[in-house]
């Protein structure tokens, strides 16, 4: 069965499902090719590209989800926003996931996308990046990070090492930015953020 499903999504000219059996197989199940449940949906199938399923990958993720995809969606998402640990592992195998197959960094404005859809919504009390230091960073933190990269850090990429240890930063920082330790490991880049959001808080 599930394999019948498969091959209705498929390229007809091949063994895998590519971006337009994608977006057939959101509209069938009344999501968004935007939807942060997406990229649950490509770690649990094995996806090896953006809005590409391969037959044996798509087999052992639905089985693995053990009811429909559809009525798999709502707790899928909830675990993903709510999950520390399932979070983490979706987020790092979305870099894998999101960059080309020969590149081992992320354009910036791609890697901004894909850390907006999982980020702002996983923050919180209750949420899978809930911080050490409430209230924490929020969701408009989120873009003074876009902010900055995008107009004061020169980066025209994201490695994976700052794409990692990002979401450990935003766990331990203060909303005021105080608590950030210059003298551990984080990359340059993240160091640099901490000053552009002081001066961003305090000047409110």
């Amino acid at each position: 069965k599930l394999g019948q499903l498969f091959d209705k999504y498929k390229d007809p000219d091949g063994d895998m499902i590519g971006i337009d059996g994608t977006i057939k197989l959101c509209q069938d199940m009344d999501v968004s090719p935007e939807d942060v449940v997406l990229l649950a949906i490509a770690y649990e199938c094995k996806c090896p590209g953006v809005g590409e399923f391969t037959r044996e990958g798509w087999v052992a993720g639905l089985q693995s989800l053990k009811c429909g995809l559809k009525r798999a969606l709502p707790s899928l998402r909830q675990r993903l926003l709510t999950d520390n640990d399932y979070f983490r592992t979706v987020y790092l195998a979305t870099f894998n996931f999101a960059k080309a197959p020969d590149s081992r960094v992320l354009p910036l404005d791609m890697a901004l996308d894909y850390q907006r859809l999982l980020i702002p919504p996983a923050l919180g009390s209750r949420g899978a990046l809930a911080s050490h230091s409430p209230p924490g960073f929020k969701a408009e933190h989120f873009e003074w990070w876009a902010e900055f990269l995008t107009e004061k850090s020169g980066m025209k990429a994201m490695t994976k090492d700052v794409w990692n240890n990002f979401i450990d930063f935003i766990k331990q920082i203060d909303a005021g930015f105080l608590t950030h330790d210059l003298d551990a490991a984080w990359p340059s880049v993240i160091d640099d953020f901490v000053e552009f959001a002081k001066q961003r808080a305090i000047s409110g």
